[in-house]
Order: structure tokens, then C-alpha cells, then sequence
């Protein structure tokens, strides 16, 4: 459990600095950088604490072969 916190503080000590130097510059690129950052800050944070809480995982490898099954790729 400690380590989930400390995933989640981690998080939002870096999206605290990482904002803080996003937001200079114009209007629609900062809420671009900024989305970005946010997407992947919480896709990686998420998938770190489900790897610590031992929640099955899919293999991204299986993705994939979906992808390529579904536009007829062998």
C-alpha cells in the first residue's frame, strides 16, 4: 500500500514543477502541454499501481495482433 501513495505523491509532485514551467508561453499550446502531461502522468501512474496492487495485466502483444487481425494483416 505505501507504494501506491508513494506513486501518487510522486505524481503530484511532478505535475506540480512540470505545470508550473507548462504554463508559460501562448494560450492553446500551454492547454496542449499540459493535457499531454496530464494524459500520460495518470496512463503511467495508473498502470504502475495496478502493477503494485498485482490487478492482471493484458499483454500488450495481444493488442496488437488484434489491431492487425481487424484490418485483415496477417
Amino acid at each position: 500500500m505505501w507504494g501506491v501513495i508513494g506513486v501518487t505523491a510522486s505524481a503530484v509532485a511532478i505535475a506540480w514543477f512540470e505545470i508550473r514551467k507548462l504554463s508559460y508561453g501562448s494560450r492553446g499550446e500551454r492547454w496542449k502541454n499540459i493535457g499531454c502531461l496530464m494524459a500520460m502522468l495518470v496512463f503511467w501512474s495508473g498502470l504502475y499501481i495496478a502493477h503494485r496492487l498485482h490487478a492482471p495485466l493484458p499483454n500488450p502483444v495481444d493488442w496488437i495482433a488484434a489491431a492487425c487481425h481487424a484490418l485483415g494483416l496477417p
